[in-house]
């Protein structure tokens, strides 16, 4: 099964094109995660920081998808050494989990 749709637009702080209240009204989810980039890019070390609605996996869906992005070249370059990038990770109403 597939959750997670629409994974970070742009890996930086409050970058998203969906207000999270409107995406979790709307019968969606939102996951926000902090992660460590390395200097290829790649995010390691992530981290759950909040969840909505809990109790259906999109945090560990959204931990899973994490591990396997990378930050984009031209914004990583902005960054220093090691820096954490926190985003939402938004998961859209057509593919939440049914009970």
């Amino acid at each position: 099964m597939r959750w997670l749709t629409v994974l970070p637009f742009a890996l930086a702080a409050g970058c998203a094109s969906v207000e999270e209240p409107d995406i979790v009204a709307q019968g969606g989810g939102v996951v926000r995660v902090s992660c460590a980039a390395d200097e290829a890019g790649e995010l390691h070390d992530c981290r759950i920081l909040s969840e909505r609605p809990t109790g259906l996996g999109l945090g560990e869906a959204a931990l899973r998808a994490a591990e396997k992005s990378r930050v984009d070249t031209d914004v990583r370059r902005s960054w220093p050494a090691g820096a954490r990038v926190e985003y939402n990770a938004l998961f859209r109403p057509e593919n939440m989990p049914r009970p």
